[in-house]
């Protein structure tokens, strides 16, 4: 259950299964669940896509705390593709941190950090579903980073989004989706209260306010 995650390599419009070639990344750790969630994009500004991914059950600092892999294009860009078969035949290649790749951290155990991610423009997005606020369980957070100027990701967030606080289990990120231009961000809450007990919500934000 260490999960893993695949970069399949076409060929243009034509391409079919049979022809794509392949790259397997994994994390060494069991029970990490590495691939739960998967987004895309060019968080720097070097031309190259980013690949975040969320290890919900990542252990970090002794508890499963969850976390985000964001594995730099640059690093992408020296991993050789092969056809599956030959790719299967080999180790995958590992993320871990002293190889360059950035780690976002959950704060809490079991606060399942990476449940959902999304990269839009310079800014991540990492959820943390049952994370605990104001002594209330399960309430969830969205918590956004930005790309530091000196390479990396900044350890602080530059903003938190916080679910409803007055009842338990809203598990705010449950499902995130980006708008096109990258200036929209849609987060679901599928046990927010809304207009009755558990009939779920959603919330729309504009992410032009946390422009630098």
């Amino acid at each position: 259950n260490q999960g893993a995650v695949y970069i399949l390599y076409g060929h243009g419009a034509e391409s079919c299964f049979p022809e794509q070639r392949i790259v397997r990344i994994a994390r060494g750790e069991a029970w990490g669940q590495m691939g739960w969630s998967i987004s895309t994009g060019d968080l720097d500004g070097d031309g190259l896509s980013e690949i975040a991914v969320g290890t919900p059950y990542e252990l970090v600092a002794e508890a499963r705390r969850g976390a985000v892999w964001i594995i730099p294009g640059r690093t992408i860009a020296t991993y050789e593709p092969l056809p599956l078969e030959q790719d299967a035949e080999r180790p995958p290649f590992w993320v871990e941190n002293e190889d360059g790749q950035w780690i976002l951290s959950g704060l809490e155990q079991n606060g399942e950090a990476g449940r959902g991610v999304v990269i839009a423009e310079s800014l991540v997005a990492m959820a943390s579903l049952r994370e605990i606020v104001d002594d209330t369980p399960e309430v969830g957070t969205v918590r956004f980073y930005r790309t530091d100027p000196a390479g990396g990701m900044r350890g602080e967030p530059v903003a938190i989004l916080v679910g409803e606080t007055g009842r338990p289990g809203s598990q705010l990120g449950e499902s995130m989706s980006v708008s096109p231009d990258g200036t929209k961000l849609l987060v679901g809450a599928f046990r927010g209260s809304g207009n009755g007990r558990d009939n779920g919500s959603a919330y729309l934000l504009d992410l032009s306010i946390l422009s630098p």
